[in-house]
């Protein structure tokens, strides 16, 4: 059902509850009726896409109805964007909630999740704090703890080179319990973990796993958003390492610090390169891009035997082709949440995430805005006020449009400005996003065609 239709049947109960006693009026049909928000602020905003992407996010506790600004859906106080009657089955369930950060513009002033994934909780996930990966491009902390106990200052700190943030190597993973040896002759930093040893080598991009029980055979390569390299007389690694290689994640803490615990989806121990079979995808993968770092994404599939989403970091080279439907695209085109095509450049190497090279992705279109058409009744400050066809009800569609210096006007195909835009003109509009519920409904406009005359 298209959206305004929701609107619409959702007006009628409104107007049935909040307005039956104006309706008692007697009003002759032809007096024109001055058209007021019934819960609208008196300056409304466009709710539009976020410039930027937002950061990952995991959030377990039980999903909560909000009485608030008409009403929505919440885990740990978070706001969930997505499919709200896919949500409403998990009404009073511990969930665990899997996606970006909103950062775009809303009339609720809660903070919010674009949901990716929704499941239910198991007994440890429902007692487990809310994680998220460590990114390339984190904040610069001014400390980082790792289990709960800073990392010692004297062996070095947290520097941003290129957009990219760098950790003293060290510091955390003697913060872990890790035995950390230098070899100055090979230029490589070796890690002693538990369960495996990880060698960074200067210059390199990539850190090598070894599986401590049957090394070498059970080596790997992760790749990294920067090089290990030497930043005064400390080897420094790019943050996502410390959730790619090492498994820590990051969890709330105060402004400025990077609290970081063991997490739950680093499997690194003997992983082994495998070649996709002839009849699995044709080295095709199909999913959505869950988040995108310098030169490589991560792409979510479908469930696996597990229950768990497919998850494979993808190499972005100069020689991936990437297209926008039909058209050329760039690497800008690859966004947090876009559907996407890819055809795999060779064998994937077998660890969670995944790990592999893109030939070529296809950006796949995003779905068609909806489409609202008919008569402006109103102008006034910045919006107008749209009457389209009766609802069930008997009484006509309204919504409250904002029209600002990104909204395109045009007159047929020909170019228009906010001045052609009169009250008795047919137009047709395309919403730059949801439309609040109320009635009149209020969204944005993103493009007015005004409609010849009929």
């Amino acid at each position: 059902m298209k959206l305004w239709k929701k609107t619409a049947a959702l007006s009628a109960l409104v107007m049935g509850v909040s307005a039956a006693p104006a309706l008692a009026t007697s009003v002759p049909a032809d007096t024109p009726v001055d058209a007021t928000p019934i819960s609208a602020p008196v300056e409304i905003l466009p709710i539009v896409a976020p410039e930027e992407a937002g950061s990952f996010l995991r959030l377990v506790g039980p999903v909560e109805w909000v009485d608030l600004e008409g009403g929505f859906w919440a885990v740990a106080g978070m706001r969930l964007i997505g499919d709200q009657e896919e949500i409403a089955q998990f009404a009073g369930q511990e969930v665990v909630v899997e996606g970006t950060e909103f950062t775009g513009i809303s009339f609720h002033m809660v903070p919010a999740i674009e949901v990716m994934s929704i499941r239910l909780a198991g007994e440890v996930e429902a007692m487990a704090p809310v994680l998220r990966d460590v990114g390339a491009d984190a904040p610069l902390p001014r400390e980082i703890l790792v289990n709960g106990k800073p990392v010692a200052r004297e062996l070095g700190s947290p520097v941003v080179a290129d957009g990219v943030l760098l950790v003293p190597l060290r510091a955390i993973a003697e913060a872990m319990g890790a035995e950390v040896a230098w070899d100055g002759e090979g230029q490589l930093v070796r890690v002693g973990l538990a369960d495996r040893t990880v060698i960074f080598r200067i210059g390199q991009q990539e850190a090598e796993v070894l599986d401590a029980a049957v090394a070498p055979a059970g080596s790997a390569r992760i790749s990294m958003a920067q090089p290990a390299q030497i930043v005064g007389d400390r080897t420094m690694i790019s943050a996502d390492a410390i959730t790619t290689v090492f498994g820590l994640r990051q969890t709330e803490a105060e402004e400025g610090v990077m609290s970081l615990v063991p997490g739950d989806v680093a499997d690194l121990t003997a992983p082994e390169p495998v070649t996709l079979p002839d009849d699995a995808f044709h080295d095709l993968l199909t999913g959505r891009i869950r988040q995108v770092e310098d030169g490589r994404i991560l792409l979510e599939g479908p469930p696996m035997a597990n229950g768990e989403p497919m998850l494979i970091w993808l190499t972005v080279s100069d020689d991936t082709q990437i297209t926008v439907g039909e058209g050329a695209g760039t690497a800008a085109d690859l966004q947090v949440g876009a559907e996407v095509i890819v055809s795999l450049s060779g064998p994937i190497l077998e660890s969670f995430p995944a790990r592999g090279g893109a030939d070529s992705i296809q950006v796949l279109p995003a779905p068609k805005a909806d489409i609202l058409t008919g008569v402006i009744k109103e102008i006034e400050g910045g919006r107008i006020l749209l009457e389209g066809e009766p609802m069930d009800s008997g009484e006509p569609f309204l919504a409250w449009l904002a029209v600002d210096e990104n909204t395109v006007i045009t007159i047929g195909d020909a170019g228009a400005t906010a001045a052609d835009l009169q009250v008795g003109a047919r137009v047709e509009v395309e919403l730059t996003g949801p439309m609040l519920m109320s009635y009149p409904a209020q969204g944005g406009a993103a493009r007015i065609r005004i409609l010849p005359a009929e």
